[in-house]
């Protein structure tokens, strides 16, 4: 009976020790498979990483790109508030110019020509001939530009 005890529990250790030999083969198996995908999580992981800095450097060179443009927009704008005030005062210069000129002509009609006063009742081109004739006649020793002299 100790033998046959003997011999049963010989064939269970035998049987126990094949099972754990083919349980260590699935191990390994397992193990070996499970490093393989953690190399490829691991892989993946630095494509991501590699992927993120991209779009990070992508981000920063857009946000420069929107801030150089908002400071082109910025300087359009102060550029076109400058024209804007520009031909505010080019508009109030010409207004004050034609006043001027109104009020020269006004002063020009009051020459005396000849022991006369030319008068505003003239004709406008009459007017000007006339008052550029006197003024040269008047003053000859200041030619004004764009008059014709007294002989033609």
């Amino acid at each position: 009976m100790l033998a046959q005890r003997s011999k049963e529990a010989a064939h269970k250790t035998e049987s126990l020790i094949h099972d754990s030999v083919e349980l260590s083969r699935l191990g390994e198996t397992t193990s070996r498979a499970v490093g393989d995908g953690l190399g490829r999580v691991a892989a993946s992981v630095g494509r991501v990483t590699t992927i993120i800095g991209e779009i990070t450097r992508a981000s920063a060179e857009q946000n420069s790109a929107i801030d150089q443009v908002e400071e082109a927009m910025g300087r359009v704008d102060r550029v076109t508030q400058q024209a804007a005030a520009n031909a505010e005062e080019s508009s109030s210069a010409a207004e004050q110019l034609a006043s001027e000129a109104r009020r020269l002509a006004s002063l020009v009609d009051e020459f005396q020509v000849g022991g006369h006063t030319a008068r505003a009742r003239e004709s406008g081109s009459a007017r000007s001939a006339r008052s550029a004739r006197s003024a040269r006649s008047a003053s000859p020793a200041l030619p004004v530009a764009g008059w014709a002299s007294a002989e033609e």
